[in-house]
């Protein structure tokens, strides 16, 4: 038998142990501010940029960079994303502590979820799983977008690249530069990521949306 093949009964078999298997997501913390004060710090030096650079890309002050960098200050989830794109990064190649397998198929149980609790204003009530994960050389990035009754972005963005959606339960309200789409069940959308956008769920329930980025920038 080639190499890479199973036998029907040994792929049932797998199939039926995935199967069974607790299907539960795994989180992805980010650790405390220092942690992520070091990893900004050490991405800006080895990209060579002073502070002030970096502050002035991101968009922010040189003194609360500065803080983040040392532990002092903790990054809303809009700043972080304006650092990391600053810094040519994005979030889930951020957060992992080495390259990802290049996986064809990824199990629900395997998925992993970014845990963004830290940088969240409360009541923003967003979560997020991977699933197309972070790899080196990936050109597309997936996520499973889940928003609670009344939570939303943390602001608006624009980055470069495409982005498209599709939602699979609830409402969303996505802006999009000025303009306003209102979405349901079986919708989807596809827009240019440089111009500014935002979203939020206007209820009622739960809001589950796929959303698929190239390049990567999330």
């Amino acid at each position: 038998m080639p190499s890479g093949l199973t036998k029907p009964a040994t792929r049932r078999a797998l199939l039926q142990q995935t199967r069974t298997r607790p299907l539960k997501a795994r989180a992805v913390p980010l650790v405390g501010p220092v942690r992520v004060g070091i990893r900004i710090k050490g991405l800006r030096r080895f990209r060579d940029m002073t502070l002030q650079q970096l502050a002035k890309l991101a968009r922010c002050s040189v003194s609360i960079l500065s803080k983040i960098e040392n532990g002092k200050a903790t990054p809303s989830f809009a700043m972080l994303h304006n650092i990391l794109s600053a810094l040519d990064t994005n979030l889930s190649a951020f957060l992992a502590e080495a390259e990802s397998e290049e996986k064809v198929v990824v199990r629900q149980q395997e998925r992993q979820r970014i845990d963004l609790k830290e940088f969240q204003r409360r009541g923003r009530k967003v979560s997020i799983e991977q699933f197309i994960p972070h790899a080196k050389g990936r050109m597309l990035q997936g996520n499973l977008i889940t928003v609670e009754t009344g939570g939303k972005s943390a602001g608006q963005y624009s980055h470069r690249g495409e982005e498209a959606g599709f939602l699979i339960k609830g409402f969303l309200e996505l802006t999009i530069g000025r303009r306003i789409y209102h979405l349901g069940p079986g919708d989807s959308f596809c827009f240019r990521s440089e111009i500014s956008h935002s979203f939020r769920n206007p209820g009622p329930g739960q809001t589950k949306i796929l959303w698929v980025n190239t390049p990567p920038t999330f």
